[in-house]
């Protein structure tokens, strides 16, 4: 998905070893030229970030999140699949300050476009009551969003906020074709609009983000979404012509 490194390798039997993204999981694979298959080897909802491997190929030190856990050393072994976590350096600390439920979610933009994305829950999350949204809306094409830990949404959901991330059309597995600055403020508003309608929203929708995320704000706030209450774009531009 961007964001890490993980070389190709080659086993003495001629396989390769690769890395892929699909549906915000990151996955490594063994494809066999010989038999025409490509055999998945790890399972859905993990981000395989970055790794190494071993000189025949058949070994992978590998870094692998989750969307509640940071990156922790993974050894894969090719032959038999077996995924072997080294040591939980961030257990005590999970452990005394857990991390906030995440769901991934689609929803159609306003041509159709199907948008995947992140929810993020508040830590005491009460389905009685109604939440402030906060909505970040990613560029790409690097480091898409995905099932990895993002730090700054949980911190926002433990202040009380529920938090929707999610990847622009055409980045990561949304849909549709990405043409910079042509889609943004329809696309902005139907992603405010769905945000709040989302039966966890009290219907006040905040955007905030930085690059192309930022510049992506003024856009969908040109549209003026009734449920957008306020904009912080950062580390931006306003004219980027």
């Amino acid at each position: 998905r961007g964001g890490g490194e993980l070389p190709l390798a080659f086993t003495a039997d001629g396989r390769i070893v690769f890395a892929y993204a699909r549906h915000g999981s990151g996955h490594v694979a063994v494809a066999d030229p010989a038999k025409g298959t490509v055999t998945t080897l790890t399972p859905e909802g993990l981000d395989v970030i970055a790794g190494s491997t071993s000189a025949d190929g058949m070994r992978l030190a590998v870094t692998i999140g989750t969307p509640t856990t940071p990156g922790e050393l993974h050894v894969l072994d090719v032959a038999s699949g077996a995924l072997t976590r080294l040591g939980g350096p961030n257990d005590a600390l999970l452990a005394e300050s857990p991390p906030c439920r995440v769901e991934m979610f689609w929803y159609d933009s306003f041509d159709g476009q199907r948008t995947q994305g992140w929810l993020v829950f508040p830590p005491d999350f009460d389905p009685a009551r109604r939440y402030p949204m906060v909505l970040q809306i990613h560029g790409g094409p690097h480091a898409a969003y995905g099932y990895g830990m993002y730090h700054e949404f949980h911190v926002l959901a433990r202040a009380g906020y529920a938090v929707v991330s999610q990847d622009i059309r055409g980045r990561g597995d949304s849909t549709g074709t990405f043409t910079p600055f042509v889609h943004e403020a329809a696309d902005g508003a139907a992603a405010v609009a769905w945000a709040a309608s989302l039966p966890e929203s009290n219907g006040d929708v905040g955007m905030y983000g930085f690059s192309y995320q930022g510049m992506a704000q003024p856009h969908a706030a040109s549209a003026r979404p009734p449920a957008l209450r306020a904009i912080a774009p950062a580390m931006c531009s306003a004219d980027p012509g």
